[in-house]
């Protein structure tokens, strides 16, 4: 500022910047609102935090479907993405497995406390401040950067590229990771032959289902075998004839 010099940069490092400067804005909130008793909007995360010496101890709660496949999911995102390993040392830790049969380090399960994460306790823990001094440190650089983009002038090249919807990656998903709805199985899901549960993705298997059906009437075939349920046959009858008549009259198109 002082000698008016000129910054150069990219499209991608001030999205960077900005998607940051979000992100520890983010992480106060949730504090904040922790403080005030609200803790339980924030979805999925730990609570009740026992120190143990060499390891710490906390509760997983705001958990929707299995709880093995919660712990698995937080293990390998939020716990992955603050540096927590998982305590293995203690073999009562270690006994749990997942709907996909990985086995969960540092991971325990009780009908009073419901699903416990024990890690390895870093050398500056502090459960209270720790996330929230780091992030009030952070947010002073921040500050004075978008200071100086206000008082400034800014020349924007290839405008229709940098703003374009579908390529400016504008999209970003930002908090504790959670499972999409019908994702995980129901916690009482019976096991398939293979050992997995039933209902685990179903959100997918679903649209896969459906769209079955409408290849049916191009291709004869379904994924599963269905000739001994009367039910759907007829209704992949009904299905095959109703495209007929739509190809017939010239209302579906065949190709492409």
């Amino acid at each position: 500022r002082a000698a008016n010099a000129v910054v150069v940069t990219d499209p991608s490092s001030i999205k960077s910047f900005v998607l940051k400067f979000l992100e520890v804005l983010h992480l106060l909130e949730l504090h904040r609102l922790a403080q005030r008793g609200d803790a339980g909007r924030k979805g999925m995360h730990l609570e009740g935090f026992n120190d143990l010496g060499d390891s710490v101890e906390a509760r997983l709660v705001g958990v929707t479907g299995h709880w093995e496949d919660a712990a698995a999911l937080m293990w390998s995102t939020d716990m992955k993405k603050m540096g927590f390993r998982p305590y293995d040392a203690d073999p009562e830790w270690n006994r749990l497995f997942d709907s996909r049969g990985n086995r969960l380090l540092g991971t325990k399960k009780s009908l009073l406390r419901g699903i416990s994460l024990r890690f390895v306790k870093p050398q500056d823990w502090d459960p209270d401040r720790m996330a929230v001094l780091s992030s009030l440190r952070q947010l002073d650089p921040f500050k004075r950067i978008l200071t100086l983009f206000k008082e400034g002038v800014l020349l924007l090249d290839e405008v229709d590229l940098v703003l374009h919807p579908l390529k400016s990656e504008l999209n970003w998903p930002l908090g504790s990771k959670e499972a999409l709805d019908l994702s995980l199985p129901p916690r009482d899901s019976p096991e398939e032959v293979d050992g997995s549960k039933r209902w685990a993705g179903l959100r997918w298997q679903l649209a896969v289902h459906l769209l079955d059906a409408v290849f049916f009437c191009s291709s004869r075939k379904t994924l599963r075998d269905v000739s001994d349920n009367a039910t759907a046959s007829k209704l992949l009858t009904d299905l095959d004839q109703a495209f007929r008549e739509g190809i017939r009259d010239r209302v579906v198109q065949t190709a492409p």
